[in-house]
């Protein structure tokens, strides 16, 4: 479907809307079963490898034709029928006052934790303008990738991200999670609302470069293995609608919010 313009009548469609991809997202026959998958740029790649030589993760992130390099060439290599944008998905971290590294062996450590009401009262609303460098990324990508391929953008769903930065740095057992949640729901709720609100606004989802979108619903159940399965939040599990609206009025791609 698309939204007429302000004469009246529909814009026309981009090349990728009947992608084999895009038409499976529709529900729609496809000649074959289209793949895609979440991390096509790794270290499994030299090339990826040769670029991580000349930057670090976050300044990769923060290059948009490096970024369009690694997304497209990936693809290629690969043969998938979508591209997924090269980015984390902590890099709303900064923009909510706090540090993001990515430490050799350790993955990304958030400095300082927010463990607490006073550090949620802390947090900063996020300015999209502090995510230029993702917008422009998109548009570098666009622009090089091949006019038929799908781009995928994504976020981190609110479990996920709150979970980050409560614990500071990637965990299996989540305790300072757990102790938040269950010992002072109001503070837990800060960062959950905070990271709900960043992950489907439309300002701060890496979304100037979409058209074709995928709404997706996430639910975040967090695994027995970790947990433990008589835990009451494994019993009752949670629910996070993310909703991210459709902007046809910005030039092509997918959206897929995963769950996490």
């Amino acid at each position: 479907m698309t939204t007429p313009t302000a004469s009246g009548t529909a814009p026309a469609l981009h090349p990728s809307h009947d992608a084999p991809f895009m038409k499976a997202c529709r529900r729609e026959p496809v000649p074959f079963t289209p793949i895609w998958l979440m991390r096509q740029a790794g270290r499994y790649m030299k090339e990826y490898r040769d670029v991580r030589s000349r930057m670090s993760m976050l300044e990769l992130c923060k290059t948009p034709d490096a970024v369009s390099e690694v997304t497209c060439f990936a693809r290629r290599r690969i043969g998938a029928d979508a591209a997924i944008l090269f980015a984390d998905l902590l890099l709303v971290v900064e923009p909510l006052g706090l540090t993001l590294t990515f430490e050799a062996g350790e993955g990304p450590v958030i400095d300082p934790p927010v463990r607490d009401g006073a550090a949620v009262d802390r947090l900063r609303e996020v300015d999209p303008e502090e995510l230029a460098y993702v917008y422009a990324a998109v548009r570098a990508t666009r622009r090089d990738l091949e006019p038929d391929i799908p781009l995928l953008g994504f976020a981190g769903a609110p479990f996920t991200v709150a979970s980050y930065l409560v614990e500071g740095r990637g965990t299996r057992h989540f305790a300072h999670t757990k102790r938040l949640m269950y010992g002072d729901e109001g503070a837990w709720n800060g960062p959950s609302r905070t990271t709900n609100a960043n992950s489907t606004d439309d300002r701060t989802a890496p979304t100037p470069a979409a058209t074709t979108m995928l709404r997706h619903c996430a639910t975040s159940r967090p695994s027995r293995k970790r947990f433990g399965a008589a835990d009451p939040m494994v019993r009752a599990p949670t629910r996070i609608p993310i909703a991210v609206p459709r902007l046809s009025r910005h030039p092509p791609a997918a959206i897929l919010i995963p769950g996490g």
